[in-house]
């Protein structure tokens, strides 16, 4: 079944060349005039075989018997992706009649009437979405044939040019008579040209690691940008070690700047593993320049990314230029004797601009303070926990590449109690409320490795129970529970700046222990529970802008005190019972697999390199600090290593956890977490 948004999207296309009268291939003939559209809409709603008393047709045009004015406005209800109730009038109707549209009788009551239009869009775009696709499937009323590999895909030149600028300009050019009846298209794989064509005519397809770069070179060469994203995004969802090269490589060549970005991002945080692969040899000129361009290479130091530099350049056999590279190496920033090993390298040696950089440096005509890069941070799995009955908050970091825990400053006098809030940002981690402590409120700065309080909240803001959010400079904590009895479905937002709280809005649907995360200007609401017991599926939306909610979607699973992640532009649900939900905004939740078969609750989750880590958990024969790892790729689950086993006591608590780049001068035997 194709998807209402995926029709509406079409409609706003064809009304737009409707309007511009492009594209047109049918004709109605009424009593003082004529009028143009689109066959493919219009045999699709209107069925003329049972109405030859009244109306005469033929293969591109049908006569009828009515005024013009009539005739159009019933085109404008079909191609109009919002329709009004008041559009429904007594002609509409009557000429909906003689045109063969299945439509209820209109009637007088307003509330009936308004059910009416809703019915009648619904109907519209579900009939519409069948007949495309059975349209596709089958040859029906296609315009032009595209060959290629000696293959035919029959087609539709409007739905093309609604999705692609590659066709909408070969279509509406001064040579559009050149492409008739067939087209020749070379550099394109028939397979995925398929693929492509099935989407623009169903909005479904399936992306995956084996067919995304071939499906994003082919959506940038025929410039569709709505696909051409999702491939984007997707690769950036599963960048890796081992692709993070090609996904460089492919933003560059389908002229991709976000995708270059993100790869570029990732080989600079992993830049000690990464240059160390022959694939980065292969890397242009441009793409080196960007990298050592970024201050937070992770490199031991600037001399190993200048070793690096050098053995890019031989690899290149002389064929660029290295001065200017040079000048993107902070030279200042090495020592005397590295910047003498520099100048007897053989590269930098014959060129004499080069020679000239490197002795300026040494005669400190370019000074440390001009030149700065971060070396000592690295990315760490932060982990947060407190026992509901036991006084004290706990904070430490796993380090992935010393794969060991260190401690960071903790709370060892606040009591939390069950069912804190928590959030974090670039810089912070927010922690509010809790059983124990409902108005409690605390910040920990990762630069000053410190926490701060902030509260007492207000009591009207004080909860437990509930969901913390964040985005730019404003912190929502969403639903919960006062008194763990009633539940509220209050949306309070702090600004961070002002330092003030405020009561936002409320949610359609009250809940506590829901999982919120943000998209765009909304906050998505997973789950939650009305009532102790009383699990939902609900998905709400929460729109910032207006400051209103709706329901509008249901998780495949009844689901309360579930973790979420991000992961980019999609969010990973991690239910009770182990399932692990993925969630795109605008499409319907997908179960990918599980993560722990017995029933959970408290653990703590975050994404890393592609896998969804889950830690600790409680349930009600035992309590769990060990870790497991599922993985978004492979849809399995696994035990990470022994060393991940987060060092806590089992005093049924409540985790929470975050990925973070933290200073390495945290990362020292002092600070290593006792058993």
């Amino acid at each position: 079944m194709v998807s209402e948004a995926h029709v509406l999207s079409i409609l706003r296309n064809l009304e737009k060349y409707w309007t511009l009268e492009q594209y047109l291939d049918f004709t109605i003939k009424a009593k003082d005039g004529s009028i143009q559209c689109h066959q493919i809409l219009f045999s699709s709603l209107c069925k003329l075989s049972h109405k030859k008393e009244t109306a005469t047709s033929c293969e591109n045009s049908l006569n009828v018997e009515i005024c013009l004015n009539n005739v159009a406005h019933f085109l404008s209800m079909l191609y109009k992706s919002t329709i009004k109730p008041q559009d429904f009038t007594d002609i509409f109707f009557s000429t909906a009649k003689m045109f063969g549209l299945p439509i209820p009788h209109l009637t007088k009551d307003a509330r009936k009437q308004s059910c009416l239009h809703e019915e009648f869009v619904k109907q519209r775009n579900l009939t519409f979405g069948d007949t495309l696709a059975n349209a596709r499937k089958n040859n029906i009323l296609s315009d032009i044939t595209i060959l290629i590999q000696k293959q035919k895909f029959f087609c539709h030149k409007v739905i093309l040019a609604a999705f692609s600028a590659y066709f909408d300009a070969m279509f509406s050019s001064k040579l559009s008579e050149l492409y008739q009846d067939e087209v020749i298209i070379h550099d394109v794989d028939k397979k995925t040209f398929s693929k492509i064509l099935d989407f623009m005519y169903t909005g479904e397809i399936t992306v995956t690691i084996q067919n995304v770069q071939d499906l994003m070179s082919t959506s940038s060469y025929l410039q569709i940008p709505f696909l051409q994203t999702q491939c984007e995004r997707f690769m950036v969802r599963h960048i890796e070690i081992d692709n993070c090269i090609d996904v460089v490589k492919l933003g560059d060549a389908v002229g991709s700047d976000y995708l270059m970005s993100k790869g570029i991002s990732f080989v600079c945080r992993h830049f000690s593993t990464v240059s160390n692969n022959k694939e980065f040899l292969t890397l242009t000129k441009i793409m080196i320049n960007r990298i050592l361009q970024n201050d937070q290479i992770n490199a031991e130091n600037e001399y190993t990314i200048l070793k690096v530099l050098l053995l890019w350049i031989k690899y290149q056999k002389d064929k660029v230029e290295i001065t200017d590279l040079m000048k993107n190496v902070r030279l200042s920033l090495l020592s005397e004797t590295a910047l003498e090993e520099t100048l007897e390298n053989p590269l930098v040696k014959k060129d004499r601009n080069c020679v000239q950089l490197v002795n300026d440096v040494i005669k400190n005509k370019i000074s440390k303070t001009e030149q700065t890069r971060t070396f000592e941070t690295e990315d760490v799995m932060v982990v947060m926990w407190s026992s509901s009955y036991m006084p004290g908050l706990h904070l430490a970091c796993f380090s992935f590449v010393n794969n060991t825990w260190y401690q960071l400053p903790g709370l060892p006098n606040h009591s939390t109690g069950g069912s804190y809030g928590a959030c974090s940002n670039d810089s912070d981690i927010y922690l509010c409320g809790g059983s124990g402590n409902p108005t409690a409120f605390h910040r920990f700065n990762f630069l000053s490795n410190k926490w701060q309080k902030l509260g007492p909240i207000e009591c009207k803001y004080g909860r437990a129970d509930h969901a913390m959010v964040i985005k730019n400079d404003n912190l929502y904590m969403i639903g919960g529970s006062p008194d763990r009895i009633v539940v509220w479905p209050y949306v309070d937002k702090y600004n961070i700046t002002d330092r003030s709280w405020n009561r936002m809005g409320a949610l359609s649907i009250a809940v506590s222990n829901p999982s919120c995360a943000i998209f765009n200007e909304s906050i998505i609401v997973f789950g939650g529970n009305k009532s102790f017991g009383e699990f939902v599926s609900a998905i709400q939306v929460y729109d910032l802008t207006t400051n209103s909610s709706t329901s509008f979607s249901k998780l495949p699973i009844m689901c309360s005190f579930s973790g979420l992640v991000m992961n980019e532009d999609v969010a990973y649900i991690v239910g009770p019972k182990g399932d692990v939900v993925l969630y795109e905004h605008g499409k319907d939740p997908v179960v990918l697999g599980s993560v722990h078969k017995q029933t959970m609750f408290g653990f703590g989750t975050a994404f890393y390199n592609g896998k969804v880590f889950v830690i600790g958990g409680s349930s009600d024969r035992m309590e769990s600090t060990e870790s497991r790892a599922f993985d978004i790729v492979s849809k399995t689950t696994s035990m990470t290593n022994r060393n991940m086993k987060v060092p806590a006591k089992k005093e049924s608590n409540q985790y929470f956890m975050i990925i973070h780049n933290i200073r390495k001068s945290l990362l020292i035997p002092e600070n290593l977490c006792k058993d």
